[in-house]
C-alpha cells in the first residue's frame, strides 16, 4: 500500500513511530538531565545532553528504510532535537550529521559485528561534532567541559549501535521488514531449519 507522497504505507507508519518514539525518549532524557543539572550543578548539562544516543533511531532506520524516506526521518529527528534540546540549532546539527553517517554506515551490514563497527565510527564523528557543541554552546566553557563533552558525545553515539542488535527483530515482526541481519541469520548452518534440511534433504 501507498500512502502520503508514494510513500509506503508501511515505511511511513515505520518512520511516525521512530520519530514519535525518538522524540519521547529525548524529552525524557532533557528531563533527566535538568533533574541532575539541580543536585549536581558541577556536572556539565551540555555533556549529559550529548550522551543521549542520537544514532540508535537512524541506525536503525537504515536497516529497513529506502534512502529518501531515510533523510526525511533524519531531518526531522534532528529538527525536534534541536527544538527539545537547550542547545538549538547546534543540536540539531549535530543530531543531524551523526545519525545521517551511522544510519549510511549500517546500510551493508549483515553481520550484528558491522553494526557495532558502524557506532563506534559515528562516536569518531560525535566527538567532533560534540566538541564544536562543546564550543558554540557558551564562550565560558573551559577545556576539561569541551573535551567531556565530546566524550559524551562519542560514547552516546557508539552506544546507539545496541538499538538495532536489540529491536530489529521487533522491527521486522511488527511492519513486516526483512533486514539484510534476519536473512543472513536464516541462512546460517545453526538455525534449526537449516539443520532439519540438511539432515533431510539428502
Amino acid at each position: 500500500k501507498v500512502g502520503l507522497g508514494g510513500v509506503p504505507l508501511r515505511d511511513a507508519s515505520f518512520a511516525l513511530t521512530a520519530l514519535v518514539g525518538s522524540a519521547a525518549a529525548l524529552w525524557g532524557w532533557l528531563s533527566l538531565v535538568d533533574g541532575v543539572s539541580l543536585v549536581a550543578p558541577n556536572v556539565s548539562k551540555t555533556a549529559l545532553t550529548l550522551l543521549f544516543p542520537v544514532t540508535a533511531v537512524p541506525m536503525l532506520a537504515g536497516l529497513v528504510l529506502p534512502r529518501r524516506v531515510f533523510l526525511g526521518l533524519c531531518a526531522a529527528i534532528a529538527v525536534c532535537a534541536g527544538s527539545l534540546a537547550s542547545l538549538g540549532i547546534v543540536y540539531t546539527a549535530h543530531t543531524f550529521a551523526v545519525g545521517l553517517v551511522a544510519g549510511q554506515l549500517v546500510v551493508p551490514c549483515r553481520q550484528r559485528s558491522c553494526i557495532l563497527r558502524a557506532g563506534g565510527a559515528a562516536g569518531i564523528l560525535a566527538f567532533l561534532t560534540g566538541l564544536c557543541a562543546a564550543v558554540l554552546a557558551g564562550s565560558s566553557v573551559g577545556l576539561g567541559e569541551m573535551m567531556a563533552s565530546a566524550a559524551a558525545a562519542c560514547v552516546g553515539a557508539a552506544m546507539g549501535g545496541f538499538a538495532p542488535l536489540a529491536l530489529s527483530r521487533p522491527i521486522e515482526w511488527v511492519f513486516g521488514y526483512s533486514t539484510k541481519l534476519g536473512l543472513v541469520e536464516l541462512l546460517s548452518y545453526d538455525h534449526p531449519l537449516m539443520r532439519r534440511l540438511m539432515d533431510r534433504a539428502p
